[in-house]
C-alpha cells in the first residue's frame, strides 16, 4: 500500500505522489512506442485501487502539457456521460473538446490528496507478447 510520510506532505512523499510514481512506472513497463504518438499504449493490465471506502480501477495515466499528473480511471458510482455514449455509438464523429469528456475519468493529485491510504491489486502475469489490438 502507499501511506502518508509523516515528515513530509510533498510529493512523492504522500501516499497519493507515491502512487501515481507507481502507476507511471507501472504502466510504462509495457508502452508500445508509436512515433509522434500523443497516446501512449500499453500492454500491461488495468490496476484495482482501494481508497477509503472506495474502489476504482486505473486504466492509464495522464501527463498533461504542465507536467501534471492524472489518473485515468473507472469508477463504478458513476455512469457513461451522454456525449460520451454518443461517441461511442458513432453518431459523433470527433468531439469538439474532450475535456469534458474526460473529466469524469481523471483523478488529479489534488483530489486524491484528501486520501492518506491507498492499497492496489495488480495481475503478476507478464505481458502479452503482442498487442491485442493487433488480433482485431
Amino acid at each position: 500500500g502507499f501511506h502518508d510520510d509523516e515528515r513530509g506532505k510533498r510529493e512523492p512523499r504522500t501516499a497519493v505522489g507515491q502512487l501515481v510514481e507507481y502507476v507511471e512506472g507501472y504502466f510504462g513497463r509495457a508502452a508500445v512506442e508509436e512515433a509522434d504518438a500523443k497516446v501512449r499504449k500499453t500492454l500491461m493490465p488495468p490496476i484495482y485501487l482501494q481508497r477509503p471506502g472506495h474502489s476504482l480501477t486505473v486504466v492509464g495515466l495522464e501527463v498533461r502539457k504542465d507536467g501534471s499528473r492524472n489518473l485515468l480511471v473507472f469508477d463504478p458510482m458513476y455512469i457513461v456521460s451522454k456525449e460520451m455514449r454518443r461517441l461511442k455509438d458513432g453518431l459523433v464523429r470527433r468531439p469538439q473538446a474532450t475535456a469534458p469528456l474526460l473529466k469524469m475519468y481523471r483523478r488529479g493529485v489534488a483530489s486524491l490528496s484528501r486520501y492518506r491510504d491507498f492499497e492496489i491489486v495488480e495481475l503478476t502475469a507478464p505481458a502479452p507478447p503482442s498487442p491485442a489490438w493487433d488480433d482485431v
